[in-house]
């Protein structure tokens, strides 16, 4: 089995056998896993936008949508309950360890995506953390949204797989058109939605060589030994 997983459910159909199948082997295996609710682009009034993130797509909702999201939420709940799991929307849980993670999403469109991501991120920091390695070099990742931030200005949402970034590194985008900026503040992950300013950071460099994946002297890409 795998050491994190994903299940795939589609929102409007609920839990297929297929479904409460792989309920039982994920329990049977004791593997920690997310739920990803996909197809809410097909809930009658939802309005998707390509690559949107999910917690804005929530807030962007009318209140007719959001019913029939709730509705078809809440029946999930309800099935994953009588298997003994406690099923919980992302944004709204406090212990990743006795809930397990709903995230919304739409395949088709992108939208969700990146919180699926960071859901997936965290668990691996919470179940993988003795299995985590630097990897050393030039950073290299994916940008999974740029957006303003009060009192930083623009900033970029980054999954990054490779080698490591800090503070004053000039960092490359390559789209369409290339473009170059340096990093002026760099913020990393402590745990799922809390961020930690890593410039502020008070360690050594030694101390954080031994524990930057928690905390961070500067960004280190990871991977699994």
């Amino acid at each position: 089995m795998a050491d994190v997983a994903i299940l795939v459910v589609d929102i409007n159909d609920g839990c297929k056998p297929q479904t409460i199948e792989s309920i039982r082997i994920l329990k049977a295996t004791k593997t920690p896993f997310v739920v990803a609710a996909n197809k809410v682009d097909r809930i009658h009034r939802w309005e998707s936008v390509r690559g949107r993130p999910m917690a804005l797509a929530l807030r962007e909702q009318t209140t007719e949508a959001l019913g029939h999201f709730d509705q078809k939420y809440w029946k999930l709940v309800g099935s994953f309950a009588e298997h003994g799991f406690n099923l919980e929307r992302y944004d709204r849980i406090k212990d990743f360890t006795k809930e397990i993670a709903l995230v919304p999403i739409s395949a088709r469109q992108g939208e969700g995506i990146q919180d699926l991501l960071a859901v997936v991120i965290g668990m691996a920091e919470r179940y993988l953390d003795d299995q985590l390695t630097d990897i050393e070099g030039a950073g290299e990742g994916t940008v999974l949204e740029m957006k303003e931030e009060r009192g930083l200005g623009k900033t970029l949402d980054v999954i990054l797989y490779r080698g490591s970034v800090k503070k004053g590194d000039e960092i490359v985008l390559v789209t369409d058109v290339r473009a170059s900026r340096h990093v002026r503040d760099a913020r990393c992950w402590e745990s799922l939605g809390r961020y930690r300013d890593c410039s502020r950071c008070q360690w050594t460099e030694d101390q954080c060589s031994r524990y930057r994946w928690r905390s961070g002297w500067h960004y280190h890409a990871c991977c699994l030994n």
